[in-house]
């Protein structure tokens, strides 16, 4: 018997979730202009019966800048969270922060347009933050006080102006909020089913 955790290997599921996710916003990114036109959020065509754009708005990128820096805070979260990689628990965060996001949006008239996964993966580092805070308590609390720390910031003084020149656009903070909130709601709502979230077992 021993007290060290002994972490699983990643799942199938949790794998073929975030290749997916990095393809399709490389692909999405490859494909120029023309996609980004066919799969930015737009309320005026998602009105006229363009639903995919409630998804495809999550995986267009301003420029590669914008995408390159979202897909490290995405894989960063897989880094120091390697339990979101077991089973069903990348997906469902994944969805339940888009889900928060897109209600936000649909919320707010004045957002014409959106593009960007960033508010995806604050919502992916709430849920891991959650999830893997037993197996890696201290990284789960610094990343919960630094996540907590910049939404009271942007909330307050909004979008630094350095950041919206890096990545060629304005910055929608409040998606990093709903992001967030997505993210950390579907952590505790189905947080029982991962046996704590932590992927790992004591032998």
């Amino acid at each position: 018997m021993t007290d060290t955790p002994r972490c699983h290997p990643p799942t199938a599921t949790g794998l073929f979730a975030a290749t997916a996710v990095a393809l399709a916003i490389l692909l999405a990114l490859a494909g120029g202009e023309s996609f980004y036109s066919a799969l930015e959020y737009r309320r005026t065509e998602l009105l006229e019966g363009q639903g995919w754009r409630l998804l495809t708005g999550h995986l267009v990128h301003f420029n590669a800048r914008h995408a390159l820096l979202d897909l490290a805070t995405f894989g960063i979260a897989l880094v120091l969270f390697p339990g979101l990689l077991r089973g069903w628990r990348l997906p469902a965060l994944i969805l339940g922060a888009i889900l928060a996001i897109d209600l936000g949006l649909l919320a707010s008239p004045e957002m014409a347009w959106y593009a960007g996964f960033s508010g995806v993966a604050y919502g992916v580092l709430a849920g891991g933050a959650w999830t893997d805070r037993q197996t890696h308590p201290r990284v789960a609390a610094v990343v919960a006080a630094l996540l907590a720390g910049k939404l009271v910031l942007e909330q307050g003084l909004g979008a630094p102006q350095q950041a919206e020149a890096l990545i060629g656009g304005a910055i929608w903070v409040d998606a990093h909020l709903y992001g967030v909130l997505g993210g950390g709601i579907t952590a505790l709502a189905i947080g029982r089913r991962w046996n704590a979230g932590n992927g790992c077992r004591r032998d």
